[in-house]
């Protein structure tokens, strides 16, 4: 017999609701509405319905992984224009914490690919606000 938390009806729902609180945190947070919340939005409702009819876990991450560049790009712009903006020890977690969620699912399936991004932006922030220690180019202040 299936536990409530075990059944996948249960989870899909669950991923839809936070889905929905994100979209909710991300529209009426801090700094208010935006156009960039509003594609983030949809394109995490439009990987929740793929994956509502097609049932295609990959197809939903895709998409949300495009939801969360696109919502990166101004910490990514952010970071380039003043690298002191952004706290290092907060990517250095996030990456670390990541590259072990990337070691404890350890064969290439589907709950990997978030982790691997996970990884990916962070070590961009990363790079970007050690740039200058890194010697890779002038910071612009």
């Amino acid at each position: 017999m299936r536990t409530p938390i075990r059944h996948p009806e249960f989870r899909r729902h669950l991923l839809c609701a936070g889905d929905v609180f994100v979209g909710y945190v991300r529209i009426y947070g801090i700094g208010g509405r935006t156009r960039l919340n509003g594609i983030c939005l949809g394109l995490g409702i439009t990987g929740l319905l793929a994956y509502t009819v097609t049932g295609n876990g990959l197809l939903a991450v895709t998409f949300g992984i495009l939801a969360d560049v696109v919502g990166y790009i101004p910490t990514f712009v952010k970071t380039f224009k003043d690298p002191t903006s952004e706290d290092p020890v907060f990517f250095a977690l996030e990456g670390a914490a990541s590259f072990l969620a990337v070691l404890a699912v350890g064969s290439a399936e589907i709950g990997i690919v978030f982790p691997i991004y996970f990884v990916l932006s962070s070590t961009i922030v990363l790079v970007l606000i050690y740039r200058d220690r890194l010697g890779l180019g002038d910071v612009q202040r």
